[in-house]
């Protein structure tokens, strides 16, 4: 009796084994949407958001801007201001490289990780720019990924100590009034919004990276100009359907192209925002030496480029390699001791 409760036991283990395995297998990677924490700021506050100093920063709703201004997503959006007022009395650093010394700068980052089963993935997220300095100063904002620009804009139209970054789309010349209980409380843009345009990035390195948003204040710091952010996500990029992309199991799919309403990512600012971008050459011109690029970040390639398909998931069902072999190396243990077990069950059985 003792040996057949034994040997029962050992079947059941093997049993365990064989149809357990999977669910012993190492996590693959945390869900998209925990890659960015509070990226919509649906909490109501900065959570997981380190803003900088001063940190005239405030998560608002709708009804906090006179008149209304309504979030992309959920019912909350984060304002980075200049405002109210002069925020730094002191000069500060030439955040966009004119030569002009910049004020009022206002930072807001969060580090987050991509692990090997995330990348390349696709970075987006909603902003609106909002200005009083509509024919004068030329205000920007900027956002960086690990120290380099991947987007940025100025005050639309003619404006003193240009900024070479790019104008933003025109602003609907609306006087936007900010009433809350927080730091951005009377920041005024009687100048306009945007609106607010969307943008997207492919990040293709794994690893740590750090997602900065700044905004500043042009030669001086007493009008106000701000940045709304809004809907931020990372997602992994799905496989490509479809074409006969020579690539490897490393190809980068093709994600969706930043509109052309959205100033275009740059890694460092133009030095002449004036001079026309010169046409196309007739003949493939010489090659010439390139910076070394940045090693965590890459630009989104044009939509009509053909690129291969990434690896695809084992099976139908998407199990990672990892799981298939966990199901392998779970079903020969537990079919091991199966056998082992029913053999020596039965040699007990003739023995009596």
């Amino acid at each position: 009796m003792k040996t057949g409760r034994l040997l029962l036991s050992v079947l059941t283990l093997g049993a365990m084994i064989s149809f357990g395995a999977p669910q012993l297998s190492p996590r693959v990677a945390r869900a998209d949407n925990d890659i960015i924490i509070n990226g919509g700021f649906e909490t109501g506050n900065l959570t997981a958001w380190t803003p900088g100093d001063p940190g005239n920063i405030e998560v608002l709703e709708a009804i906090d801007f006179s008149p209304e201004v309504s979030a992309p997503q959920g019912g909350f959006f984060v304002l980075l201001s200049t405002g109210s007022g002069e925020v730094k009395p002191s000069s500060g650093p030439d955040l966009d490289g004119n030569g002009s010394a910049d004020y009022d700068e206002t930072t807001l980052s969060q580090d987050f990780s991509l692990l090997p089963g995330q990348a390349p993935a696709t970075l987006s997220l909603d902003w609106c720019f909002l200005t009083s300095e509509l024919d004068s100063y030329d205000d920007f904002f900027m956002i960086t990924l690990d120290g380099a620009i991947i987007l940025s804009g100025s005050v639309p139209g003619p404006s003193v100590y240009t900024s070479p970054f790019p104008d933003t789309p025109p602003s609907d010349n609306v006087s936007y009034f900010v009433t809350s209980y927080g730091l951005t409380n009377g920041s005024t843009f009687d100048s306009g919004s945007t609106g607010f345009q969307h943008f997207s990035f492919l990040v293709t390195n794994i690893g740590s990276h750090t997602l900065r948003f700044t905004v500043g204040d042009q030669a001086d710091g007493f009008v106000d100009s701000g940045l709304l952010i809004d809907n931020i996500k990372i997602v992994k990029n799905p496989p490509s359907s479809g074409g006969s992309g020579s690539g490897g199991s490393g190809a980068t799919p093709t994600p969706t192209p930043t509109p052309e309403s959205v100033p275009t990512p740059t890694a460092e600012p133009p030095v002449d925002p004036t001079t026309p971008s010169p046409p196309a050459p007739s003949s493939p011109p010489a090659p010439a030496p390139s910076p070394a690029p940045s090693p965590a970040i890459s630009s989104i390639p044009p939509a009509s480029s053909p690129s291969a398909p990434p690896a695809s998931p084992d099976l139908a069902s998407g199990l990672k390699p990892s799981r298939i072999v966990w199901w392998v190396v779970g079903g020969v243990i537990g079919g091991v001791i199966v056998i082992v077990s029913a053999l020596f069950l039965l040699a007990h059985r003739r023995k009596h």
